[in-house]
């Protein structure tokens, strides 16, 4: 088994999706892993694929090069010497959803990001856009899915969230995922 993991930028229309996972579906390459969204009017995408030879890798590197200069999307691989595997969640870790909204200004993700870092909560997903309220008003709306170490004194922590939320003049929702089981 051969792992690399591909990106894809470029302006977003619609089917881009479609064309790049096509390409490794006729390859029998496996789709591991995928994070898609845009920024602005640009797609960003980033995948982790399997091949189950070095010859399907190959081939699905012609290929991707083929709809690269077709698409006008910027394509890389990055083969992986040693294969990823996917990580366990940690023993009585919380996973948290977390939303700031609010006027946009310098330095919110920053802010937020901080004060995770020094509470030793691992960002595991981050998603930031200005969306135009009913008022044609913008706000500024950051998205996190937030990894807690068990044992957090979280109420104390809540209140240091809620400072910075008032701070930053942002309304803040924060709700716990219940663990999924299958």
């Amino acid at each position: 088994m051969f792992q690399s993991i591909i990106s894809v930028l470029g302006n977003d229309k619609a089917g881009i999706i479609s064309k790049v996972t096509k390409v490794l579906y006729e390859n029998d390459a496996n789709l591991e892993d995928m994070s898609m969204t845009n920024l602005e009017s640009e797609l960003v995408m980033v995948m982790i694929v399997v091949f189950k030879t070095q010859a399907a890798r190959r081939r699905v590197k012609a290929a991707m090069k083929k709809l690269e200069q077709r698409s006008g999307l910027t394509i890389t691989f990055k083969d992986l010497k040693k294969a990823l595997k996917p990580k366990a969640p940690d023993p009585g870790m919380h996973k948290y959803l977390m939303t700031f909204a609010g006027s946009d200004r310098t330095g919110i993700v920053y802010k937020v990001s901080d004060l995770f870092a020094r509470h030793k909560f691992n960002i595991s997903d981050l998603n930031s856009q200005i969306i135009k309220s009913g008022k044609n008003e913008e706000i500024y709306v950051l998205f996190l899915e937030v990894d807690v170490p068990p044992k957090s004194p979280i109420k104390r922590i809540e209140a240091e969230y809620k400072r910075l939320a008032k701070e930053l003049d942002m309304d803040i929702q924060w709700r716990l995922v219940e663990s999924l089981t299958m």
